[in-house]
């Protein structure tokens, strides 16, 4: 009777965790499988696999190795289920070298691995654009006595090589597969840096009797976009109207983008314009694409009413798109705007990174600020963002602006102290604040300061000629 119970117990605790499975509970399921082991009841392959299944779904590998971990433990035998759900997992959280290690380890644990394995993990090589050992993977079924399905080349496709991803495309008919949208369209994607092979690839999906679809035409754009032809991605996106395909906030984001990676910031805020009328809510990477486009084209005004308009239309901003205004404004010299701008991420809790900074700082810089400009350059330190060269130059260059040589000269040898690595741009930057002071003599000090590996010959001549500079009285 007692043995009846537990058996109840253990049933009821296993279908209570995967219910929360289904709705993306995981901590919740955990809680459960804690409570069910610390009350006695024994759990089995059933109750860590519905554990492990949140873990997979909520992408959280971590904890699906735990778990894993916490099975073999408590004497629970792993099953081919357990594993393939724990590589799913690391493919999802981006961990695609725990995903190879477990692919691995099915052998060693003498567990036979079936074609959800290997898919899983090209998966998680794929996802991180790891195509060379994706295509290891997928090359390796065979041998194991695997066979490779759609969902396996589809994978091994979207690693990213393009080269390889016409090779693949080319092998489904000798494996008797038929190519479908998912691996055309991330061929096409494959090819982002090749748009003539993904326009190539687009026009041949009738013929391959392959439907064509959204997902292809915003791949195409993509890639337009990326080799800066923006009139073919524009002829694209009118295409996609008159064959009546939805048009979603990414065909409006590429199309965008594609405008501004030319500079064609007009079009760019036509087709953001076109958005309304469309019934597509635009989103912070539409607007950053659209506000970059007038950053490009030294349009502050309009970056900022953009800027604005994004608030008005409740979307939420995010460092992209404020490093976007913000670098409009500094590109400009409205280093207030700038600085403005810098002060409302962070009181808005957006995170500022190393770009919103380093725009600022040149900003103020620019403008003979230099107060604002080293203040800043602390204020990185203070957040917990690495300042770069670009960083320092910048703010030596502000103390150069202002005539503040000796400030210059304090903050090169406070370098090392503020684990900011100069390079010989940085140097030059110091040298010009000397040259302008007159104060020549403390050229030799300044050359000494370079580090040697990256001490360029043309910064040697420069440094003589400025020391004879200083001795002739020039």
């Amino acid at each position: 009777m007692a043995l009846g119970g537990l058996q109840k117990d253990r049933i009821c605790f296993n279908s209570t965790v995967s219910a929360c499975a289904k709705a993306g509970e995981w901590c919740r399921a955990q809680e459960l499988l804690s409570l069910m082991l610390r009350s006695g009841i024994e759990a089995n392959p059933i109750s860590f696999n519905a554990g492990l299944s949140v873990c997979e779904k909520a992408g959280e590998w971590y904890e699906a190795l735990q778990l894993l971990a916490l099975a073999s433990r408590k004497a629970v035998e792993a099953n081919i289920i357990s594993y393939n759900t724990c590589i799913s997992a690391c493919e999802k959280g981006g961990c695609w070298q725990m995903a190879l290690h477990l692919l691995a380890e099915m052998t060693a644990v003498r567990l036979t691995r079936d074609g959800i394995s290997f898919n899983a993990a090209i998966a998680a090589c794929g996802r991180a654009r790891q195509w060379q050992q994706a295509l290891q993977i997928l090359s390796d079924m065979p041998a194991a006595r695997v066979a490779r399905d759609l969902v396996s080349f589809n994978a091994g496709i979207a690693a990213g090589h393009w080269a390889h991803a016409l090779q693949l495309l080319e092998e489904l008919a000798a494996a008797q597969l038929s190519a479908d949208a998912v691996s055309c369209t991330a061929s096409i994607s494959a090819c982002e840096k090749r748009w003539e092979v993904a326009l190539h690839l687009l026009s041949e999906m009738p013929a391959m009797q392959v439907q064509l679809g959204s997902a292809s035409f915003n791949a195409s754009i993509s890639s337009c976009g990326a080799g800066g032809h923006w009139q073919t991605a524009l002829r694209l996106f009118q295409e996609m109207q008159e064959l009546r395909m939805e048009l979603s906030v990414v065909t409006f984001g590429n199309s965008i983008s594609a405008c501004a990676k030319a500079g064609q910031w007009q079009m760019a805020l036509q087709v953001l314009a076109d958005m309304g009328p469309a019934r597509v809510q635009a989103s912070a990477v539409v607007f950053g694409a659209a506000i970059s486009a007038c950053e490009a084209a030294r349009c502050w005004q309009l970056a900022l009413q953009l800027f604005a308009e994004l608030h008005l239309m409740g979307v939420e901003a995010s460092a992209v798109t404020c490093n976007a205004a913000l670098s409009a404004c500094a590109e400009c010299g409205e280093w207030q705007q700038a600085w403005y701008l810098l002060q409302e991420m962070q009181s808005n809790t957006i995170e500022a990174d190393r770009i919103s900074f380093n725009a600022t700082i040149n900003a103020c810089g620019r403008q003979g600020r230099w107060p604002l400009a080293l203040s800043l350059l602390f204020q990185m330190l203070a957040n917990q963002v690495a300042p770069d060269s670009i960083s320092c130059n910048a703010g030596i260059s502000s103390c150069e602006r202002g005539g503040q040589w000796q400030m210059a000269l304090r903050l090169l040898a406070h370098l090392p102290a503020l684990r900011i690595h100069g390079d010989v741009g940085t140097c030059y930057v110091a040298a010009e604040a000397l040259e302008h002071a007159g104060q020549w003599q403390l050229m030799p000090w300044l050359l000494a300061s370079v580090p040697a590996e990256g001490l360029a010959h043309n910064l040697s001549e420069d440094a003589a000629a400025w020391s004879k500079k200083g001795r002739s009285g020039v």
